[in-house]
């Protein structure tokens, strides 16, 4: 069965966000809900529908995911690309955790 987030870009910074499982948008990957339920991602995206509205978000849209380790990993290279940054050097990939204190 297929899976699948949802993400966006923050408005303010242009940073690419993934709804949580708290409803909130963060730029950590796995703090992302992911689902395979069609009802889930129907809310989801109007979760994101509503964070266009309140001009927190732009461009929000589903993307299939595999669970690695219990690790969301995007299944397409277009997704990987945007999530983990370009492939041309490891020191300009985005962190995939936050950091707790």
């Amino acid at each position: 069965m297929k899976s699948f987030l949802l993400t966006a870009n923050d408005l303010r910074t242009g940073q690419v966000v993934f709804l949580s499982t708290s409803a909130h948008w963060t730029p950590y990957l796995s703090m992302a809900t992911v689902t395979s339920d069609e009802d889930m991602m129907k809310m989801m995206e109007s979760v994101g529908q509503q964070s266009v509205d309140a001009q927190e978000i732009v461009a929000p849209f589903l993307i299939e995911v595999e669970l690695v380790n219990d690790e969301p990993v995007p299944v397409r290279y277009r997704e990987r690309l945007r999530v983990y940054g370009p492939s041309v050097r490891a020191d300009f990939r985005k962190p995939l955790y936050q950091e707790v204190a």
